[in-house]
């Protein structure tokens, strides 16, 4: 049994709840939440989380340049999700590897290899605290297909792979997408989401672009066809292979090591 952590206070937030889910599907073991000593920190932006003890860091990232956490220097750290996280560390005087990559980049070598027809020519992908922004908007809830990012991993993944593009002020909402080839558009319709643009630069910068965004505050301003003709992300680079090979647990998912040849 793996002990691992990762953030739940709202519910099934699926960049959060996909976090046992890779895991297991990596090590074909059982995975158990736990804040003890030496349990694996590994999706989300819980690298500055007011922990109780130290942690394993695989694939996180910071939230802000200005959190910081009186355990950060406990930590292992083996691998986080991108430049700006390991620059927040490295200015707190921690060695930090160049090894970069959210591990949700990983789920296409770790679900079910089957083709899915695509449904949805456009879906919203919002952060859960702009879901019902969206959804009191008619002209977007009449005519795009919204997906509740807390409505299940499973939910969620489908509805990803059935939708042509996904615009999305979540991050896995961009990253998801981007992992199985599907055009994301970052699009910023708040300012409730904590950190603002650090995390999606942070992943942006891990995949070698800068980022690039949308922003219109306010649900009522969205203007789908402008979005889709002029802030697609394409041209994602990233070589995995670090991220995998620092992973600290057997991987026994044969189909992940097949493709990225460890």
């Amino acid at each position: 049994m793996i002990k691992a952590w990762w953030f739940n206070n709202e519910g099934e937030n699926f960049g959060d709840a996909i976090c046992p889910w890779i895991l297991e599907k990596m090590t074909g073991q059982k995975i158990e939440r736990s804040d003890t000593n030496g349990s694996l920190a590994s999706i989300g932006s819980i690298l500055m989380y007011n922990y109780s003890s130290p942690k394993v860091i695989w694939g996180s990232g910071a939230i802000s340049d200005y959190h910081h956490s009186p355990m950060i220097r406990e930590h292992k750290v083996l691998a986080v999700r991108g430049p700006k996280s390991r620059q927040r560390l490295l200015e707190e005087g921690i060695s930090c590897p160049e090894a970069y990559g959210d591990p949700s980049l990983l789920l296409p070598y770790l679900v079910d290899d089957v083709e899915v027809e695509k449904e949805y020519e456009v879906s919203y992908l919002p952060h859960w605290v702009d879901l019902n922004l969206l959804r009191s908007n008619p002209r977007i809830a009449n005519n795009y297909n919204i997906i509740d990012i807390r409505s299940g991993v499973h939910n969620v993944l489908s509805e990803i792979r059935k939708s042509k593009r996904v615009i999305s002020s979540s991050l896995h909402g961009l990253i998801v997408p981007e992992a199985f080839g599907i055009p994301s558009y970052f699009i910023r319709i708040s300012s409730r989401v904590t950190g603002k643009y650090f995390k999606f630069e942070d992943y942006y910068n891990s995949t070698n672009r800068e980022m690039k965004c949308f922003e219109d505050i306010g649900a009522n301003n969205l203007d789908t066809d402008n979005i889709i003709n002029n802030y697609e992300n394409l041209g994602m680079e990233i070589d995995l292979v670090p991220l995998v090979m620092s992973f600290p647990y057997n991987i026994t998912n044969d189909r992940l090591k097949k493709e990225l040849d460890i």
